[in-house]
């Protein structure tokens, strides 16, 4: 009859242990990864007059499945994202397009977010968009 000691007993399952380790460390570079290519859009100086701007933000998927970009949401009715690029396989890029509105807001520096759903993150990612609405010098 065959029989292990305690001792190579917890040998063995430190082996196994570590196996199945690597193997979930080895899953986790092989999922998508959502990379921006800034920090932040910055839209710069934003006129009273003509208040309405497009963005377009740029990301990259850096991991090595395709990324799945599910939804976007604005937390600011000025901003409205009209396009994503949802799909966007290994090493490619990828575009956030939108309208920004300040026909609304004072002249002042304005910071708003975006918040991008993807499976390329466990938690949403919070991206700004920024600028300065001024009045046009005359």
């Amino acid at each position: 009859m065959w029989s292990l000691s305690n001792n190579n007993l917890l040998k063995g399952l430190s082996v196994v242990f570590l196996l199945a380790l690597v193997a979930c460390k080895g899953n986790q570079t092989r999922l998508p990864r959502l990379e921006f290519s800034h920090d932040s859009c910055d839209l710069g100086i934003i006129y009273k007059n003509s208040p309405i701007k497009d963005f377009d933000i740029e990301f990259r998927n850096t991991g090595s499945q395709t990324l799945n970009v599910y939804k976007v949401k604005s937390t600011c009715s000025c901003t409205v994202v009209n396009a994503v690029d949802s799909f966007v396989e290994p090493g490619a890029k990828g575009h956030i397009r939108g309208t920004f509105d300040m026909s609304n807001y004072p002249a002042r520096h304005i910071k708003k977010h975006l918040v991008v759903f993807s499976n390329g993150t466990k938690e949403p990612v919070h991206y700004n968009i920024v600028g300065d609405v001024t009045y046009k010098k005359k």
